[in-house]
């Protein structure tokens, strides 16, 4: 039988891997996830929020304002459209957590996959950085992208693997996805419905950090290791 570290495989770094389907609370509603946050950071860092969107909506403003009155200092927002690559290699030695949040997921692999020909995701994910990707931002980190019609398509690839579901409680249900489970035999469907954050460490952890556990669904293969 795998193990879940042989299962949710990332690239090799110092830092976190923090996946979310919807935009978290640091409230009530998620107790135990300013305290995550904060015993992770370099505090003489700070923090940066990429966003794919022109506005903040409510729930993400209220996330950003968290995180501030958490660790002290303002988040700096930047839109993406606006990134170039002299901004990105600054931000990689400035930023203590990165927050991706927004757009679809194309839009992230259409930022993110020429940026990394000049910065390793390695680097990316260096020095203890803390990287929170949000609802399409966290689809576009696994091996496939589920496009709701037709096959998937080919993601970032962060996640060997994977194909992340934001929103989505049962993933082994979906047709699409168990065609591929069927075809990939070390893949795995992960699914992050609300209240549901995977934090995944620099030395193999695998933790729970919402308040309601993500789903797996495993390709075929897995239960043969």
């Amino acid at each position: 039988m795998s193990e879940p570290h042989q299962v949710f495989r990332r690239p090799p770094s110092e830092g976190w891997l923090v996946l979310s389907g919807l935009v978290p609370t640091l409230g009530s509603e998620m107790p135990q996830l300013a305290e995550q946050i904060l015993s992770r950071l370099d505090l003489s860092r700070m923090p940066i929020c990429l966003s794919a969107d022109e506005s903040i909506d409510d729930d993400l403003q209220s996330f950003l304002e968290d995180i501030e009155v958490l660790l002290n200092v303002p988040v700096t927002v930047i839109l993406v459209k606006n990134l170039s690559r002299e901004a990105f290699q600054e931000i990689v030695t400035t930023a203590n957590m990165l927050v991706i949040v927004g757009g679809d997921a194309q839009s992230w692999i259409d930022v993110l996959e020429p940026l990394s020909s000049q910065i390793e995701v390695e680097d990316l994910l260096g020095e203890g950085r803390l990287i929170f990707a949000i609802g399409p931002a966290s689809s576009s980190l696994g091996s496939w992208i589920y496009s709701g019609e037709g096959e998937p398509i080919t993601g970032l690839g962060w996640l060997t693997g994977a194909i992340v579901l934001p929103e989505v409680e049962k993933p082994g249900e979906m047709p699409s996805v168990k065609q591929l489970l069927s075809k990939h035999k070390l893949s795995y469907a992960l699914g992050l419905p609300r209240g549901a954050v995977l934090a995944l460490g620099p030395e193999g952890e695998i933790e729970v950090w919402g308040v309601t556990p993500p789903s797996v669904a495993l390709g075929i293969a897995w239960g043969e290791l």
